[in-house]
Order: C-alpha cells, then structure tokens, then sequence
C-alpha cells in the first residue's frame, strides 16, 4: 500500500475592489474640447466632483471616454468671461456665452446673472489602448 498524501485547502473569500466610476454628461460638444487630452467645462457650483476620481463621460447620452478631474476652481461668471476662460471652454464670445449660460441655468434658485458663482472644472481624458 502506498503513502497517502493529505491536502486540505482553506477556503478563503477574495474580495473584488471595484472601481466607483461617476458620469458627466455633456449635450454638445463646445468647441470640440472633448476630442482633447484636457478639456475644462463650467458647471453649477453646488455640482460636486472628486480629483482623480474616474468619470464616465457621454455626449449625448452615450459614453464617450473616461476622464480624472484635475483642478476645479469657483469663480464667477463675470470672472470667467473677464478672464476670457470661456473661450476655451466654449469658442463662444461673451454675449453668446452668457446667452448659453441663461438659457441653461436662469430658472435655477441660485441663479443671479453675471453674478452667479459656478465651477470651472478640468478633467485629462484616460488614454485607453486602441486594438484596432
């Protein structure tokens, strides 16, 4: 008769890490700016985001890519066209910018113009490896 050999395998639980991934949604894509590796957007300042978070982004309702948010900084909207950051963000001049930003947002409670303090946010797109 032969030696037996004895394995007893513990059972243990591997626990998944999973990734908590937000979304944006974008309904136009200004300026082309989300074809970049770093884009800015201007947001309602009570919007939350999280630097370096992973965000799925979606033009339209459909995913896009995804991107980190690297520098969210609060300003108000005459800052932002006095600064002239609209521009990148947009390709808008002043007067069709804040028209946009009217339109959006001037039936909100927070809303007060050129007053109205929002977010300028920019995120870096995640490069993602291309098979094809």
């Amino acid at each position: 008769m032969g030696n037996q050999l004895s394995i007893e395998v513990e059972k243990s639980t591997v626990k998944e890490k999973v990734e908590e991934i937000h979304r944006i949604d974008f309904d136009v894509n200004l300026n082309g700016k989300l074809h970049n590796i770093i884009f800015s957007t201007i947001r309602p300042k009570n919007d939350v985001y999280f630097l370096m978070k992973k965000y799925a982004v979606y033009l339209n309702g459909r995913f896009f890519f995804y991107a980190y948010p690297i520098l969210c900084s609060e300003m108000s909207l005459k800052a932002i066209i006095e600064s002239k950051i609209h521009l990148l963000d947009s390709g808008l001049h002043d007067l069709e910018f804040m028209a946009l930003m009217t339109e959006k947002y001037s039936k909100k409670a927070w809303w007060s113009g050129d007053k109205t303090i929002v977010q300028n946010v920019f995120f870096e797109r995640i490069k993602q490896l291309n098979l094809f």
